[in-house]
């Protein structure tokens, strides 16, 4: 792959400047919630091990994996991918795993990628701290941009996907993953429950940089859902991701 950037550091491309604001809060809500996780609890996910507090979030984001990669290998061709708010780079080091990919894992908290960069090595896989609304990648520059569990730290969805299509190429793929996506009564609710919580963890202050999304904010784009939660399966006891995943077409 080519080199995204002069400037590396611990193995990550610099491609703007870090925001220590968001960064600082982000870790902060991490530890607060018990999400800091060491190399090899990263190495396995979304596997995890019996002691992890956050089990059954990672159960669901294994089987929104089991469908998105299947997917993927069945529209099998050359792709780049950006993996968006990639965090510890986990999803990042999967797509990475397909045949004949480049991967770009992105994201504003230095210490995330880092780790990402340290536990990831692989050929095709590269990672970068940057913001997306800056001008750091060429446009049109991949074929499918991932953002799983990531929407909610952005805080208006229309910018955000006007953004992302610009990178991509016509008939490119942006693939919204793990994300609430509700009505407005249940956006009401899903906020009441968020500022709870944030305030019981000591932070109160996150609910601010966290935002609950509207699906009829995808009204103007070609999209389909390619996963939505079922109340049947919940009410059969089958345990399943409660957030859908959406496939906007560029």
């Amino acid at each position: 792959m080519e080199p995204l950037s002069d400037h590396t550091e611990q193995g990550v491309f610099l491609l703007s400047p870090p925001e220590p604001a968001f960064c600082d809060a982000y870790q902060t809500y991490l530890q607060k919630t018990n999400r800091c996780y060491d190399d090899a609890e990263v190495r396995e996910f979304p596997s995890t091990f019996f002691y992890n507090l956050h089990r059954q979030s990672w159960m669901y984001r294994k089987k929104t994996l089991d469908r998105f990669i299947p997917y993927l290998k069945r529209n099998a061709q050359p792709r780049r991918i950006l993996d968006l708010g990639c965090g510890t780079g986990w999803l990042a080091a999967r797509l990475a795993g397909l045949p004949q990919t480049e991967v770009v894992g992105l994201d504003l908290c230095m210490p995330l990628v880092t780790q990402a960069a340290r536990v990831f090595s692989m050929p095709n896989l590269q990672f970068a701290c940057g913001d997306i609304f800056e001008d750091i990648l060429p446009k049109g520059s991949f074929d499918l941009i991932s953002l799983c569990d990531a929407i909610a730290w952005f805080p208006h969805l229309p910018s955000l996907i006007n953004r992302c299509r610009e990178f991509l190429q016509p008939g490119g793929e942006l693939h919204i993953l793990e994300s609430f996506l509700g009505s407005e009564k249940q956006k009401e609710a899903a906020e009441e429950a968020t500022e709870l919580a944030f305030t019981e963890a000591g932070i109160p202050e996150l609910s601010r940089m966290y935002h609950h999304h509207l699906r009829q904010e995808l009204a103007p784009y070609d999209f389909r859902f390619m996963y939505r939660p079922s109340r049947f399966k919940a009410w059969l006891g089958i345990q399943d991701s409660p957030h859908p995943w959406v496939r906007i077409t560029n």
